[in-house]
């Protein structure tokens, strides 16, 4: 598999190289703002739970920034960051990684929207597929529906699967715009209109909307938001869409206020659009928070010849990993909150375990960590506000941080608040402060190891093989307990590792993503209705872009298909060839060890991807408080060795019930080439790392940190 291959929309990681167009047009250029040269300044923004991340790029030089965040005014800690970079704030560049769609989700402060429905079909996102996530919990509760009964409304009209039915008529239209009192007296911000098969023909989906958007209200079109059959999936990312406009449409005008630039916003696909698109269509930014640093890690990968990786990503609120097979895998299902989503995203998996996690006693007694966490306020008991003992906390009673190290000593902590918060969960377990420590580390790393086997192990991939990709401002002090439990042999750690998501953000291409279901055999005889409806979705998908301000002649075009075996309910992405039965075929095989070539094959979505060319990773890269450092291919070769610096400093630190004497170093000091035996750590603005015994690492020229797993 070669490690440049780009991946599609919903691709699997078993399919095949995909087959770029790439149209070429003289003197094509992407309009100022769309793309950054190698002289314009852009900002990179990762807003987390616990932190707001930024990159600076500018020329040849990368400068990173850490502030914490602000939950209840988002918005304020993003451009208190830029103002410490000391960027025009008016005239600012920004791409921008949001949490504002997922935390609405998640703690369900969207709404109220409508939805407007098939006559008969008022329930279907609350009957949904009546699947139990949890077969053993005989307790579940089923996630309220994000639009209450009282606010879903049927209308008599019909669309038939194969395009032909009921208009809808003028006494419907009459009864919509009475509706139109009502729904503003139960207090409705927006609507959701949803008619089965409108992804045949939407045009009674756009008469309704028609008349909605009369009374002044957010309208989202299911047809146009997913041009893909299965109606409680469609209706159910339509009803989120509609759910997070009135919340993501004021943030992002809040924003724009200050920033009068340019603001890109990261999307659940890696891809950005202008920030006004996404105030119309949120859902797409719904799973973005953790795609910015699958970027950079992947790009990061390529950079050093890493073909097989995993980006490991534990932050302050929770820990993102994805398996990368020389590309980006991509996901077009997903579930947030217990709700459906359908729109392309990057395949991942998410635990609740970060520097903030909150440990506890469940009733039974026994010890938990996560998924609640104290975030940015009150944030761990060492911050001074809060008093329940988090994994920070834990870390800094076992000695792996220290007071005047984080934030290069601009983050001031408390040892004695956190190990007197350790001491009261301590007490309830028999245990002392730094027992309790320990025993919150090994369950939060249980749970971050259950999501690394859930990528690897459990799809068919043996870890043993991969290189553990590790960032975000926490993940360095565990990386190599997790790495030694899977049998990982490598890791690589980038230079600052806790603002690594922001740059991947800054990154990120222009593009967008179009489908459309077609239920149709596998066979030559349809290749040319493939061809037409391929041109007509990367037509649509290219003149949006044009109407974003994106020149259409230097993009990339990407084309894949959903396919599957006639009866099966489920199906695999490939890219699009000449043969998509062969390749459907391998691709199964793959996946599940075995194909079925003696049955019939049916295509059953077309997709494509339009966007700008990919960015090239920085050529140097410059810390808060660090020194450049040349990026450039090959430069992970080994080096010829030499000895480590002397440390900064030598503490104790509590590693397998034993108190060990530990040097520790700074990274920006680290010549290219040195040597260094666990235990060690190593210190920089955003994050620290901690070289367990057993392991041993080295620096390349870029910075990067390698650790190795001695034999």
């Amino acid at each position: 598999m070669k490690p440049d291959r780009r991946l599609l929309p919903g691709k699997s990681a078993d399919a095949p190289p995909s087959r770029d167009r790439t149209s070429r047009g003289a003197g094509g250029r992407l309009r100022p703002g769309s793309t950054s040269s190698a002289s314009r300044l852009l900002v990179g923004v990762d807003t987390g739970g616990t932190f707001t991340d930024f990159v600076l790029i500018e020329g040849g030089r990368v400068v990173f920034l850490k502030v914490p965040s602000t939950p209840a005014d988002p918005g304020r800690s993003v451009v208190e960051g830029l103002k410490k970079l000391g960027v025009n704030v008016p005239r600012a560049n920004v791409a921008h990684g949001s949490t504002v769609a997922t935390n609405a989700l998640i703690e369900r402060k969207g709404g109220p929207a409508a939805l407007v429905t098939t006559a008969g079909f008022e329930d279907l996102i609350e009957i949904g597929r009546q699947a139990r996530p949890d077969l053993y919990d005989w307790n579940a509760v089923p996630p309220a529906p994000l639009v209450p009964r009282r606010l879903r409304f049927g209308l008599r009209e019909r669309t038939h699967a194969d395009g032909s039915g009921q208009p809808l008529g003028q006494r419907e239209l009459r009864k919509l715009r009475r509706l139109g009192a009502r729904l503003r007296r139960l207090g409705a911000r927006s609507a959701a209109v949803c008619f089965l098969h409108s992804y045949r023909d939407g045009n009674n989906e756009t008469k309704a909307g028609r008349a909605l958007s009369r009374l002044g209200l957010p309208v989202t079109l299911s047809h146009k938001l997913v041009g893909e059959y299965r109606e409680y999936e469609r209706f159910s990312t339509a009803c989120a869409n509609a759910y997070l406009q009135p919340l993501m449409g004021g943030y992002i005008a809040r924003l724009s206020r200050e920033i009068r630039g340019e603001l890109r916003v990261l999307k659940s696909s890696g891809l950005t659009s202008p920030a006004g698109t996404i105030g119309d269509e949120p859902v797409h930014a719904a799973l973005s928070g953790p795609a910015g640093g699958v970027l950079a890690a992947n790009a990061l990968s390529r950079r050093l010849g890493i073909v097989q990786g995993i980006a490991f990503d534990m932050g302050g609120t929770s820990t993102d990993v994805c398996l990368m097979n020389g590309e980006v895998p991509f996901t077009v299902e997903s579930r947030l909150a217990g709700v459906a989503v359908k729109v392309p995203a990057v395949a991942l998996e998410t635990v609740g375990a970060g520097g903030g996690s909150i440990a506890r006693l469940d009733p039974g007694g026994a010890l938990r960590v996560g998924p609640e966490s104290a975030g940015a306020d009150p944030g761990p008991a060492c911050y001074g506000r809060g008093d329940q003992p988090t994994v920070t906390d834990a870390n800094l009673e076992l000695g792996r941080l220290r007071a005047g190290e984080l934030l290069g000593g601009a983050l001031h902590v408390d040892p004695d608040r956190a190990r007197r918060a350790l001491g009261r969960l301590g007490r309830r377990l028999s245990m002392s402060p730094a027992a309790c420590a320990q025993g919150i580390v090994d369950v939060a790393n249980s749970n971050m190891e259950r999501a690394l086997r859930a990528v690897s192990l459990q799809r068919g991939h043996d870890p043993r093989f991969f290189t553990l990709i590790c960032y975000g401002g926490a993940g360095g002090l565990h990386a190599c307990v997790l790495a030694s439990s899977l049998g990982i042999s490598r890791i690589v750690i980038p230079p600052s590792a806790g603002t690594f998501s922001a740059l991947g953000v800054a990154l990120a291409s222009a593009g967008r993503d179009e489908s459309r279901t077609v239920l149709l055999p596998a066979a030559p005889t349809v290749s040319r209705g493939l061809e037409e409806v391929y041109r007509e979705l990367e037509a649509r998908a290219a003149g949006a872009l044009a109407r974003e301000g994106l020149d259409p002649k230097p993009v990339v075009f990407e084309r894949s298909a959903d396919l599957r075996y006639r009866g099966q309910s489920h199906e695999l992405t490939v890219s699009h060839t000449a043969d998509l039965t062969h390749a459907f075929h391998e691709a199964y095989r793959r996946r599940y060890g075995e194909s079925r070539e003696d049955s019939e094959v049916e295509i059953v979505t077309l997709r494509v991807r339009v966007r700008e060319r990919e960015r090239s990773f920085p050529s140097s890269l410059r810390g808060a408080r660090g020194s450049p450092r040349a990026l450039e291919r090959g430069k992970a070769a080994r080096l010829a060795p030499i000895a480590a610096p002397p440390p900064a400093l030598v503490s104790e630190v509590l590693i397998d019930g034993r108190r060990l004497r530990v040097p520790s170093y700074h990274r920006e000091k680290i010549p290219p080439g040195a040597r260094f035996k666990g235990p060690a750590r190593f210190l920089e603005y955003s994050s620290t790392t901690l070289l367990m015994p057993g392991w041993g690492g080295w620096a390349d020229a870029a910075g990067n940190l390698h650790l190795e797993k001695r034999s």
